[in-house]
């Protein structure tokens, strides 16, 4: 933020209510990554305007448009490979996150690049990349994902990350498939075996 800049404390419900409308609309991705670019000038302020929730990945819209989740990642926590099939800005407002790119080769995913985050970054990922997430810090990540489509109804895949066999995106596999990034290291399975919603007057 530029020096005497006002900043206006993150409205979540304002910020998926304004995300709803903009759904469908061509400049959707443009509008939905200035909004965050912006919130997150003050990303301390905004993860401390989140809520918390013991849930991994909780789901706090879904339309044939657009689709945000609010992911907080356990430290030292790494799910499969996966896809989504559709364009993601994601917004990472506390915490560290890691990402390992792939591509296919012989249908298995082959690591290309692996990128560390840190708070207040914000990614734009095409619709085509192949990733694992991971949290690599001490303390749980956050970050809100906006998906541009429904995400919970697309046929997606994901990956198995010791044997490359491809299978269906479902919430138990990619729970089921999450493992330590270090496991030397203390390492807390995910309890979570499918995606939470959150209750949204904005639904």
């Amino acid at each position: 933020m530029t020096a005497g800049a006002t900043y206006l404390v993150f409205d979540l419900n304002r910020f998926v209510k304004d995300c709803e409308q903009a759904g469908g609309e061509l400049n959707c991705a443009d509008y939905v990554s200035a909004r965050l670019r912006y919130e997150l000038s003050n990303h301390v302020s905004m993860a401390a305007a989140l809520p918390q929730y013991e849930d991994e990945e909780v789901i706090l819209h879904a339309d044939d448009n657009i689709t945000i989740f609010l992911i907080q990642l356990s430290p030292n926590l790494r799910y499969p490979p996966h896809n989504h099939n559709m364009a993601t800005t994601i917004a990472l407002c506390s915490g560290t996150e890691s990402a390992v790119y792939s591509r296919l080769r012989q249908g298995k995913p082959q690591a290309t690049v692996t990128r560390t985050y840190t708070a207040g970054e914000l990614v734009f990922l095409p619709a085509d990349v192949i990733h694992a997430v991971g949290n690599p810090g001490t303390q749980r990540s956050m970050a809100l994902h906006v998906y541009y489509g429904n995400l919970p109804v697309v046929r997606r895949s994901l990956w198995d990350s010791e044997t490359g066999q491809e299978l269906p995106f479902t919430d138990e596999n990619y729970f089921k498939l999450a493992q330590p990034l270090d496991p030397s290291q203390a390492y807390k399975p995910p309890e979570q075996t499918q995606w939470a919603g959150r209750p949204s007057t904005t639904q």
